[in-house]
């Protein structure tokens, strides 16, 4: 008789953008937005995102993803442009930092 293998549970996949630690990442405190997309978590440091960075979400609810990163840019005082369109052949959002 077999010994069944054991299934490991499923996690949601998780995308840095940018290197957390994941101590910083459970930490309130840091300016770091997590947005949830379809099942993927996108984590923006921030303080590691230079100015005139630029990051690309992959996703299918651009107006909603978009409400998210810039709410939560303005409550840290930070400037962001977002603009939704095709990159490589895939929907989603870009977000630039402008200061």
């Amino acid at each position: 008789m077999r010994r069944q293998r054991k299934i490991p549970r499923y996690k949601k996949p998780v995308v840095d953008v940018g290197v957390v630690p994941k101590a910083i990442r459970l930490n309130p405190d840091k300016n770091i937005c997590k947005v949830d997309v379809e099942g993927v978590v996108y984590v923006i440091d921030w303080d590691k995102f230079p100015v005139h960075g630029f990051v690309f979400i992959k996703c299918i609810d651009l107006a909603k993803v978009a409400q998210k990163v810039t709410k939560h840019s303005f409550k840290y005082g930070i400037k962001v442009m977002v603009k939704s369109g095709i990159r490589n052949g895939d929907w989603g959002v870009g977000i630039w930092r402008t200061a």
